[in-house]
């Protein structure tokens, strides 16, 4: 097989590798198959049973160690698992409870079923994985996806979580289907935001904290990209909403998810941190007077197949990173975003109530004056101008989201705290025809 049609240890493309390239990452693969790292893992399997059996508890200094040296590859399925908490809520939740949401959903397809284009942009993230891109794999990525979406009441999908899921099946093993619903629903329930994939408000409010971080952690990378005026978030916004399943080599982000699924969101923070760091001699020697420093970046994270190095970088070359200093600088971002909101809201209601007439084209604002469906969604950092996202903006904008090309459209349900959702009746569907009706019409001329 040539280097140009090799694959990774999860079935993902390989890029071309340069010399230095190749034996980096076969340094960064040989340390995580050393077998003392996998005898350290097993002499601590006491710690990371309890662990797994209370995972909003501190992580124990012990397995903060073992994370962040790795987890070997013949053991993540078992040990993502429980170090993010999927374990416990399985146990908790029944071991029928996956097999009966999905039926209650109605998300289990024929085998002779055909998936619609709709169905294949969202859950065919990585059209170029072979396995996860056939109809098999496409299957499973939306059965997790949507069972993920009615277990938490139908208002998390994002994107985002077609490829996480994507990536977990990869990675665990296309067989442990149950596991992975299990485990983005604990990645998503006790690891990350509250918020995260929620319309995206907590994706956005870690993005700007990583930004407010970098201009304290790597000074010079910050400044060059606001002298040069090249927004840092149009590299470290994909960072978030995908959680680097789409930044960075698949190898090295399971190195990243050891950590994300036992620490939480401040993983996250040291692994963005540390890329900028570790790229930061090339991007000040080559960034003066560049204007495309962001896609420069973006092309050095994607072929950062050092894992051990990043790993390092993240974790001895950062200093202290308190969960309190995080917190203190998120909270105005979380401000910011809920009003921001609650004023698109506010203007996308205003738009349904006195909206024009059919194909008119106009919207009429509160204050009496007329304004561009384009310009109204605009303005407020909608989805996007065109009719669907439209819709999808008005569906988040009240509370719901629109999943097109996909069922149930499920109106949300609020599960009490770290316990499954009740099963019984199918969930109710949203009602937006209407809405889908007057948005066409408005963007019609």
């Amino acid at each position: 097989m040539s280097a140009a049609a090799s694959v990774d240890s999860f079935g993902f493309p390989l890029l071309q590798l340069g010399e230095a390239e190749r034996s980096a990452r076969e340094k960064s693969l040989g340390a995580g198959e050393a077998g003392s790292l996998a005898k350290a893992w097993s002499s601590s399997a006491d710690i990371v049973d309890a662990f797994a059996a209370n995972p909003t508890s501190p992580l124990p200094k012990r397995l903060k160690q073992l994370v962040r040296a790795g987890v070997p590859p013949s053991q993540r399925s078992t040990l993502w698992f429980k170090l993010s908490g999927g374990w416990a809520l399985q146990k908790a939740a029944g071991y029928s409870y996956y097999e009966a949401i999905v039926k209650e959903a109605d998300l289990a397809a024929s085998p002779k079923s055909v998936i619609s284009r709709a169905d294949l942009e969202l859950f065919n993230p990585f059209p170029q994985h072979p396995l996860l891109s056939g109809m098999k794999g496409m299957r499973a990525t939306r059965r997790v996806v949507l069972a993920h979406a009615a277990h938490v009441g139908g208002a998390e999908y994002a994107q985002g979580v077609s490829s996480v899921a994507a990536f977990l099946l990869a990675v665990m093993g296309m067989g442990q289907e149950e596991e992975v619903f299990w485990a983005l629903v604990a990645l998503t329930r006790h690891r990350l935001h509250p918020a995260f994939f929620e319309e995206l408000r907590g994706c956005r409010a870690e993005q700007r904290t990583l930004e407010d971080l970098a201009r304290r952690k790597v000074p010079r990378v910050s400044a060059l990209f606001e002298k040069l005026e090249a927004p840092l978030g149009e590299v470290t916004n994909e960072w978030m909403v995908y959680l680097f399943t789409r930044s960075l080599p698949a190898e090295t982000t399971a190195r990243v998810f050891d950590c994300v699924l036992a620490e939480g969101a401040k993983a996250l923070h040291r692994a963005g941190l540390a890329l900028l760091k570790l790229h930061e001699p090339s991007l000040v020697s080559t960034g003066k007077g560049s204007l495309k420093l962001g896609q420069v970046f973006k092309w050095r994270v994607a072929r950062t197949f050092d894992a051990e190095l990043l790993m390092k970088v993240a974790y001895k070359s950062m200093g202290t990173l308190q969960s309190s200093t995080i917190a203190a600088l998120r909270a105005p971002h979380e401000a910011a975003i809920a009003a921001d909101q609650v004023a698109l809201a506010s203007r996308l209601s205003a738009f349904v109530r006195g909206g024009p007439a059919l194909g008119s084209g106009r919207a009429r604002s509160p204050s009496g004056s007329t304004g561009s469906l384009s310009s109204l969604t605009a303005a407020d950092g909608a989805p996007g101008a065109t009719p669907a996202g439209a819709v999808e903006a008005a569906s988040a904008a009240s509370g719901k989201m629109l999943i097109s090309g996909m069922r149930p459209v499920l109106a949300p349900q609020a599960p009490a705290p770290y316990q499954p959702r009740a099963l019984g009746s199918p969930p109710e569907l949203l009602q937006v025809a209407s809405l889908r009706l007057l948005l066409a019409g408005a963007s019609a001329r």
